[in-house]
């Protein structure tokens, strides 16, 4: 029976590499889906600080919160522009362990730390994820794993950096995969991308936060939240999502196509298609 169980279930692992690979322009951005979803709109994050080891610094129990926040007021960002209001019904709720984990009970996500992936890996953070391939549905829990040193392991993430690798993985968590470029169209990293585009550590690196290509694939996994009876099932299955184009007229017998709304808060990046 428990090998039935197991044959049901993918596993998916995403991890996020340093240094960066040559920038890629956000022309034809995409980003694919893990093709799975959770069925509750709240979220349970349990977090298990190394509070035991030298290398781990306490305030990344707060920055890896923090980066879970962001990810709420970046939907809030994006329904006040695009609309998609019923992903306001997800809730996040971060425990510690030790702590008050017993508000999470038996969490959806847990995040543990480790010194470093090492030389091998080339990694900053590692998201695993199992999802039951007959309902599309995440199997928890998810378990992310991040990095408080580079791979050479000289060099320790600052709080800026801890809080962008956390918001990555947490991407993962929620049901995203990697997108195919670097940049967005103002200028700021997509936080999405394969790797981290910043250096480590560098005291100037700035807080990368999701973009309208990242909130829009997400939009589409918890579409099941506009229904009123909730997940009635099954989820999508892996679907890569580009942003639908809006015709807008530029000038007499001339269109162009692009995503138009305000300007982009800094809890969301904009793409745009000219």
């Amino acid at each position: 029976m428990r090998t039935l169980v197991l044959i049901g279930i993918v596993l998916v692992m995403a991890i996020w590499f340093n240094p960066a690979s040559n920038a890629h322009a956000a022309t034809g951005a995409e980003i694919p889906t893990e093709g799975g979803t959770w069925t509750n709109p709240t979220i349970t994050i349990v977090m298990t600080p190394a509070s035991n080891m030298p290398w781990f610094k306490a305030s990344y129990t707060y920055d890896v919160n923090y980066a879970i926040a962001r990810w709420a007021k970046s939907i809030i960002a994006y329904t006040d522009s695009y609309g998609s209001y019923y992903l306001r019904k997800l809730t996040f709720v971060t425990c510690v362990s030790g702590v008050n984990d017993t508000l999470c009970g038996t969490p959806n996500i847990r995040v543990q730390f480790i010194q470093s992936f090492g030389s091998q890996s080339a990694g900053l953070g590692l998201t695993s994820v199992r999802i039951q391939q007959n309902s599309g549905t995440f199997v928890p829990p998810t378990t992310t794993t991040l990095a408080a040193y580079d791979p050479t392991n000289t060099t320790q993430l600052t709080d800026t950096d801890m809080i962008n690798i956390a918001s990555h993985e947490f991407g993962h968590a929620l049901g995203l995969n990697h997108a195919t470029v670097s940049v967005t169209d103002d200028g700021t990293f997509e936080l999405m991308f394969l790797s981290y585009g910043q250096a480590v550590s560098n005291p100037r690196n700035s807080l990368e936060a999701p973009s309208t290509l990242d909130m829009y694939a997400l939009s589409n996994v918890y579409d099941w939240l506009a229904n009123p009876s909730g997940f009635t099932g099954p989820g999508h299955p892996v679907t890569i999502y580009s942003l639908p184009l809006r015709k807008k007229p530029v000038q007499a017998q001339t269109v162009s196509w692009q995503i138009v709304g305000p300007p982009a808060p800094a809890e969301l990046r904009r793409y745009s298609e000219k």
